[in-house]
C-alpha cells in the first residue's frame, strides 16, 4: 500500500485559497476605485460643498456634528441608498452587510476621522457601536484591525494615548519617549507630514539618535527649547 503524502492536497488547498483571496482583492479594488463617487454628483455635491468645511472643524458625534447631519439629510439619504458600505443602506443595518461592506466601512471611518477635529478611529468605533448596535464581538474585531494597522489612539484633546496596541495611559514614560521620538523624526525629516510606525521606524530612529547629543536615559536625544521646534502638523 502506497503511503499517503499530504503535500499534493495541501498545495491544492493553498492554490485554491490564493485564488479566492485574489478574487476578494478584486472586489476590494473595485470598491476603492468607486468609493463615494455619488458625492461628486447632484443631489449630494451641492450640500457637501456647503457642509464639509463645517464638519472639518467639529468633533465627531457631538451635538454640533449631529446638527450638520440634519442639514445634510437630502444628500445623506441619497448617499446611503447608493452606497452599501453604510449600515443605513440596509433595513437590518449592520446585520444586512457583507464582509466587503464591513471592510469598506471600517476604512471609511478611518479616513473620515482624519478630516474632523480630534478624529480617532477608536472613538469612531466606540460611538458607532452604540449608534448601530454593533455586537461586542464585531467591535473587538474592528479594534483589533485598527491595532494591526498601527493606528494611533487619541484622547478627546487630540493627545496620543496608544499606538500599535501599546497604551500610554499605563506607561507614561513610554508615551513621553514616543513624543520625544516624534520630535526627533520631525527635525530630521524637515517641515511636513510624516507617519510614525514604531516597528518600521525604530531602526532608522536608532541611527539618527547615534548622531545626536546629549542622550537621555531612554537613549533619545534631549532637544533644547531654544531650537523652537515646530510640532508636526499630523501623524498616523
Amino acid at each position: 500500500m502506497i503511503k499517503y503524502d499530504s503535500s499534493i492536497d495541501t498545495l491544492k488547498h493553498i492554490k485554491r485559497v490564493s485564488q479566492l483571496l485574489s478574487e476578494a482583492s478584486i472586489e476590494l479594488i473595485n470598491r476603492a476605485s468607486s468609493h463615494d463617487n455619488s458625492k461628486l454628483k447632484t443631489p449630494e455635491k451641492e450640500l457637501f460643498d456647503e457642509y464639509t468645511p463645517k464638519l472639518k472643524d467639529c468633533t465627531y458625534g457631538s451635538d454640533e456634528y449631529k446638527s450638520f447631519l440634519i442639514g445634510l439629510k437630502v444628500a445623506l439619504d441619497h448617499h446611503y441608498a447608493n452606497n452599501s458600505h453604510h449600515p443605513e443602506h440596509y433595513k437590518k443595518g449592520i446585520a444586512g452587510m457583507n464582509l466587503f461592506d464591513i471592510i469598506e466601512m471600517f476604512f471609511d471611518w478611518k479616513a473620515a476621522g482624519e478630516r474632523t477635529k480630534e478624529g480617532c478611529i477608536y472613538e469612531s468605533i466606540r460611538i458607532n457601536k452604540e449608534r448601530f448596535e454593533i455586537s461586542n464581538q464585531l467591535t473587538k474585531i474592528l479594534e483589533n484591525t485598527a491595532h494591526k494597522m498601527g493606528y494611533i489612539k487619541k484622547d478627546k484633546k487630540g493627545e496620543i494615548m496608544a499606538i500599535n496596541n501599546i497604551t500610554f495611559e499605563i506607561d507614561e514614560d513610554l508615551r513621553r519617549v514616543y513624543l520625544e521620538a516624534k520630535k526627533v523624526l520631525f527635525v530630521l525629516l524637515g517641515d511636513g507630514d510624516f507617519c510614525f510606525n514604531y516597528e518600521d521606524t525604530l531602526a532608522d530612529l536608532k541611527k539618527a539618535v547615534s548622531k545626536l547629543e546629549p542622550i537621555d536615559k531612554y537613549g533619545l536625544p534631549i532637544i533644547p527649547e531654544r531650537r523652537a521646534i515646530k510640532e508636526p502638523t499630523s501623524g498616523c
